[in-house]
């Protein structure tokens, strides 16, 4: 009976592991871990890259059986402020000197006397170099054109920096590339947390000097998206139309986003809205890819369909345009996106992304565009659809599980 019922609160109860280190052997290690940082930074000031006022940068590791979800709170009551996570051991932090200089003071105690036992959850510190920045794709550029005199690129600076850093950043980074002959490709730009990113075009040689500054987090070469025809293209016939019993308001809405969309008359009503980003044209190559995407997305496979009297659709669709051209930059392509998101959240949770970059993903880190996506999904409550992109693979395996 109710009132023979207690209610009880459930109240988590984390357990931390332990660990069997000797305070002092671990410490040491802990220290020399924050010297080395120090050596590097030090290094950093000879070559003059970095200002006085500046952070400094690191990575901390945690032990195998933490996280950083669990350890945040002592990370950031150490002063520490974590600016990127890059797996659940594995983290950017950032400190002014001072609160730097009391971390190493703090160690060295736990070394000495085996105080602030939580340091036994970090496994060591390390500097955040430029070799450490350097995307797979700048990497293997260079590999395959030693003779390069330019490359394309793009720096994110360190992510959730204050206003007041991060505009000194843009000036004493854009400032430096065109010192060492670089060119601005645009204007440096933000994402949606309001991460800055600066594209450039400059010499591989010197991309490291550049990605050295303690405020770059990341350099990945730029991704060009190009919209490349599906595999399988089945020609709609001008004879085709909608199924007349179907009511086209009640099917949900997803934004196809590509070149654009030039359905048949019989087919046109499930359109109901035609959109081009800010700078986008309607040239002679409109609708070439995002007409058979935004088929796809309708009514499934349309050749199953061919001999049918009318077509059902599934959804309807909403033309955004964000490619005119064969080959898009990414900061373009990113701000078209951005921008479409912003048009058509209220009316569309879902928004489709066809296009491709001719170049696998970097496995070990989001691109530039991803973060992108995932801010936006997280702020506007929206989902992206993205294909797997047009391959070759196909052609030398059987299944789609060896595809994949």
């Amino acid at each position: 009976p109710e009132q023979e019922i207690d209610n009880v609160d459930k109240i988590p109860q984390s357990r931390s592991n332990q660990y069997d280190l000797q305070h002092d052997e671990h410490g040491q290690k802990l220290s020399q871990g924050l010297q080395s940082v120090v050596d590097y930074f030090h290094r950093l000031q000879a070559s003059d890259s970095i200002d006085e006022q500046d952070l400094i940068t690191f990575k901390v590791i945690l032990q195998d059986k933490e996280d950083f979800s669990a350890q945040k709170d002592f990370i950031e009551k150490e002063g520490l402020k974590i600016n990127a996570v890059k797996d659940k051991t594995h983290a950017i932090v950032s400190a002014p000197r001072d609160v730097f200089g009391n971390l190493q003071g703090r160690v060295n105690r736990y070394k000495e006397k085996g105080t602030k036992k939580d340091f036994q959850y970090i496994q060591g510190f390390e500097p955040y170099t430029a070799e450490d920045k350097k995307a797979v794709s700048i990497l293997n550029y260079i590999k395959e054109n030693p003779d390069a005199i330019t490359m394309d690129i793009q720096l994110m600076l360190l992510p959730d920096m204050s206003p007041d850093m991060q505009q000194r950043a843009e000036t004493d980074i854009t400032s430096r590339i065109r010192q060492k002959n670089g060119v601005l490709q645009s204007n440096p730009y933000k994402l949606t947390d309001g991460t800055l990113i600066i594209r450039a075009s400059m010499s591989p040689a010197r991309v490291d000097e550049i990605a050295e500054d303690p405020r770059v987090y990341w350099v990945e070469k730029t991704v060009f998206f190009h919209g490349f025809q599906p595999s399988d293209v089945s020609p709609i016939s001008d004879g085709l139309h909608l199924d007349p019993n179907i009511n086209l308001s009640a099917l949900p809405a997803v934004v196809v986003l590509d070149d654009g969309v030039a359905l048949p008359a019989g087919l046109e009503s499930v359109v109901p809205i035609h959109w081009q980003a800010t700078g986008c044209t309607k040239g002679n190559s409109f609708g070439n890819h995002g007409t058979p995407v935004s088929s796809r997305v309708a009514f499934g496979y349309v050749g199953l369909h061919m001999s049918d009297s009318y077509l059902t659709p599934r959804a309807r669709i909403i033309d955004a345009q964000i490619a005119d051209s064969h080959s898009i930059p990414e900061d373009t392509m990113l701000q078209r996106v951005r921008e479409a998101v912003e048009n058509f959240s209220d009316v569309s949770k879902i928004f489709n992304f066809s296009y491709n970059a001719p170049k696998p993903i970097d496995a070990s880190e989001m691109s530039i565009l991803g973060c992108e996506f995932d801010l936006l999904s997280r702020k506007y409550g929206i989902r992206f659809v993205i294909s797997a992109g047009n391959h070759d693979v196909f052609k030398t395996q059987d299944t789609l599980k060896d595809v994949i």
